[in-house]
């Protein structure tokens, strides 16, 4: 049996503090891996990253909070639901399934890491669940993302191979809480944060990549 479960929640605050957090857990007959990380970035220091590879506890959900404590890596940090929760099955196959739980597609942080201090801001955090074997899933590339302000949460997800040669893109509107704001070629997007994560199969390998842009789009 293969399961993997991987947690991912972020913070950006107003001044431009940016948190990303993992949380994952890999089980295979047997063996069990666990992972937890932290990647920091201050307004004008260089990032600081920590990780672990020994058991902690996973993020937990209660109400429209979310809490994650890891003595390890040194965080306490609260999210605060601001909109509901989206859950889709990405992959349903004979060889297993791919579910994606979008717990807090926009959120108030409230983030204290050890050595820096408390800082808040918006905040997402989204579970991605896993009983496929990576090396046999029928597509090459997978990618999932979101955008969100004060205003609007916008989740993407996106795969595409050439095992199937399929290519499916959907776009998921999770909340809007006042009049849409058009965002269009030099436009100015609303002020808030943007994420694109991506897992690739290809030579053996699973690539993984995360990153956030504060002010545009």
């Amino acid at each position: 049996m293969f399961v993997l479960s991987k947690w991912y929640c972020d913070c950006v605050s107003d001044e431009g503090v940016a948190f990303i957090g993992y949380w994952a857990r890999m089980q295979w007959g047997l063996l069990k891996v666990p992972y937890a990380a932290t990647l920091y970035k201050p307004l004008r220091d260089a990032t600081r990253e920590r990780y672990s590879i020994r058991p902690s506890a996973a993020p937990t959900i209660q109400d429209d909070e979310l809490r994650w404590d890891c003595r390890r890596l040194g965080i306490g940090a609260v999210w605060t639901a601001r909109a509901p929760a989206v859950h889709r099955t990405l992959l349903e196959t004979a060889e297993g399934s791919i579910t994606w739980h979008c717990h807090l597609p926009c959120a108030l942080a409230r983030v204290n890491l050890a050595g820096t201090g408390r800082f808040s801001g918006l905040g997402y955090a989204e579970q991605l669940t896993m009983s496929a074997k990576p090396w046999r899933l029928p597509f090459e590339e997978l990618r999932w993302g979101r955008f969100l302000s004060g205003i609007a949460a916008v989740g993407i997800s996106q795969r595409s191979g050439a095992t199937r040669r399929d290519h499916r893109c959907g776009t998921h509107r999770v909340a809007e809480r006042c009049r849409r704001r058009r965002v269009a070629g030099r436009r100015r997007a609303p002020r808030g944060a943007i994420g694109v994560h991506s897992a690739s199969r290809g030579s053996g390998r699973t690539r993984v990549a995360a990153w956030w842009d504060q002010e545009r789009v």
